[in-house]
């Protein structure tokens, strides 16, 4: 008389194993994307700040009423907002600049190379990140390293 046949094994212990692992990754993926949209956010939006407020007849933001529309800057014009292939002039001094954004003619300077996370000017001359025809560069330091950058820049 031939014996009876094993019993079958349990697998509840690797279906609950499954189920754990798979909400644990999708917690992880969640967290990561959270984290991704802050890191791009930069953390500097709050429910408080102020958004500019903009004549309609005229298109001109309050704050610039009255001013000459030729030394308005342009658009964008926050140093935050400078992308390559922009041109700027210094408002300030050498030591202290202000960079504003105008149109690309003799004797302004045009961005050749945004490098981010960085202070130091020297990355201006690396051949991936920087770029060789730059002859002047400017330096973001807001004491935050996510928020620093470099351009480097050429005098038209």
């Amino acid at each position: 008389m031939p014996g009876a046949p094993p019993p079958k094994k349990s697998r509840t212990g690797l279906i609950i194993g499954l189920v754990i692992g798979a909400l644990v990754l999708l917690l992880f993926c969640g967290c990561g994307v959270i984290g991704l949209f802050a890191l791009a956010d930069g953390g500097t939006s709050t429910a408080s700040e102020e958004l500019p407020t903009v004549d309609v007849s005229t298109g001109v933001p309050d704050d610039q009423q009255g001013e000459d529309p030729d030394s308005a800057p342009l658009p964008g014009g926050s140093d935050d907002l400078i992308v390559v292939g922009d041109c700027v002039v210094n408002d300030g001094s050498d030591e202290d600049a202000v960079l504003r954004k105008v149109a690309c003619d003799p004797g302004t300077f045009e961005v050749l190379a945004r490098i981010p996370l960085t202070t130091d000017t020297e990355r201006c001359d690396d051949p991936i990140f920087g770029h060789p025809d730059t002859d002047t560069t400017y330096t973001h330091d807001t004491g935050e390293q996510v928020l620093n950058y470099v351009l480097c820049m050429k005098e038209l």
